[in-house]
């Protein structure tokens, strides 16, 4: 049996490799301005979503690119960036907490919309990031949607799907 980190889960080697700057994430970041035709994930999220009060909480943030544009169209909106990279956080701004997304500092039912967008891949088990995200939130299931399989149930996630992860 093979005992080495996952590179995609692996929590040293993601903050202290992988998303120790901003850089990498950055360049996959900019990847997406060339695709065609252009998927605009945080405006498909912000359209779903509409304009729900309370507090959203963008987990796994990075370097804050879809949390800015939230907070831009939702200006009145409070909300959280959250990720495990204390070093891509400093450059955010805004409120934001170095967490792990399978603990999140929120209490039970305090949280309107949590967002997990790209980021599941990374988690050594995304059922406990899901049900954490239950937990938060103020009601109701965590809606699961992606381009490619269309909306399923939060009972059958499986690793490695890059979903588009909220609750709405």
């Amino acid at each position: 049996m093979d005992h080495r980190p996952r590179a995609s889960t692996d929590r040293d080697l993601l903050t202290g490799h992988a998303y120790r700057d901003d850089r990498p994430l950055a360049a996959r970041q900019n990847l997406y301005a060339h695709q065609r035709p252009r998927f605009d994930l945080p405006g498909l999220v912000l359209d779903h979503v509409g304009d729900r009060a309370g507090v959203w909480v963008d987990t796994g943030c990075g370097n804050g690119r879809y949390l800015d544009r939230i907070r831009t169209e939702r200006p009145h909106t409070p909300v959280v960036g959250v990720d495990l990279s204390a070093s891509l956080l400093r450059n955010v701004p805004g409120a934001v907490v170095c967490a792990d997304a399978a603990h999140l500092p929120v209490r039970t039912g305090s949280v309107e919309v949590v967002l997990a967008m790209h980021m599941l891949y990374h988690v050594p088990d995304p059922e406990r990031a899901i049900a954490e995200a239950d937990l938060g939130h103020t009601s109701g299931p965590v809606d699961l949607r992606d381009e490619r399989l269309g909306s399923r149930s939060a009972a059958t996630p499986r690793r490695g799907d890059e979903d588009i992860r909220y609750r709405s």
